[in-house]
């Protein structure tokens, strides 16, 4: 049986159409685009099972009051694991902000999170760019020089210590000798990844995950951010696995559910 799974969070909507034997992407938008798509597509959704996950959920299940909403955290775990076929591991799901959830034998906990996510880099670059367009943002971080705005471990003790490199960063935007928008836009997007790869670590060792960590979401999928999570948690001991189609976890986990 084929089932449309939906997750719309604080920004960005993703949908997929789901049986145990294919996935159909269908679509990743912002949340208005979303909403509108949706209603234009309503009576073609109406003819499958939805299940609905994340903060605007309630929203959508006006449109189809048969819809089950069912729980966010879950979507994510199941979601994350399918997509890379583990039965354990660390989900990292980056939205708006970060969940944590390990998942085993089909079984899902929550174990925290941040604030930290792409609802921060949004306000940062509205702050300092005077746009919300990650997009944008990410091009001008892919040749900037974070060690312009950085300070980093070698800047304060001319070598790494004890695990930490000599290229680790020792404080984000500490240095800031360069009001140049590459340079600031690459700390930005670092002093984001590293943050969010370091919990990560930390909170998969406690359950002995540091070799199966899963970053998804939207904000994963950046470039400039995929290498810096992958980086740190690799620093740290770690193993970080972005998957294909990552925005989409939660959607499908949602479906999952149904």
């Amino acid at each position: 049986m084929k089932i449309i799974g939906i997750d719309s969070g604080g920004t960005n909507t993703q949908a997929v159409l789901f049986s145990p034997a294919k996935t159909e992407y269908l679509f990743s938008l912002k949340n208005s685009e979303a909403f509108q798509l949706i209603k234009e597509r309503a009576l073609e959704f109406s003819s499958y099972p939805i299940a609905l996950t994340g903060g605007e959920a309630r929203k959508i299940k006006k449109l189809f009051p048969q819809a089950e909403i069912v729980s966010e955290i879950s979507s994510i775990g199941i979601g994350g694991a399918l997509l890379t076929n583990k039965k354990k591991a660390l989900i990292v799901n980056i939205g708006t902000g970060t969940a944590m959830v390990s998942i085993e034998k089909n079984k899902t906990a929550h174990l925290g999170g941040t604030g930290l996510g792409g609802g921060t880099l949004g306000g940062f670059s509205q702050l300092i760019f005077k746009s919300r367009e990650l997009d944008k943002l990410e091009k001008l971080a892919q040749t900037g020089k974070r060690e312009k705005v950085d300070l980093t471990v070698k800047d304060i003790i001319g070598s790494g210590i004890g695990r930490v490199p000599a290229s680790a960063t020792a404080s984000d935007l500490g240095k800031l000798a360069s009001n140049n928008q590459k340079d600031l836009a690459a700390g930005l997007f670092n002093m984001l990844a590293e943050s969010i790869a370091t919990l990560a670590f930390f909170a998969a060792q406690n359950y002995r995950l540091e070799k199966d960590i899963v970053f998804c979401g939207k904000v994963a999928q950046n470039k400039v951010i995929k290498k810096r999570l992958q980086e740190t948690v690799k620093m740290w001991g770690g193993k970080a696995i972005i998957p294909f189609r990552a925005e989409y976890a939660c959607a499908i986990g949602a479906a999952k559910q149904r």
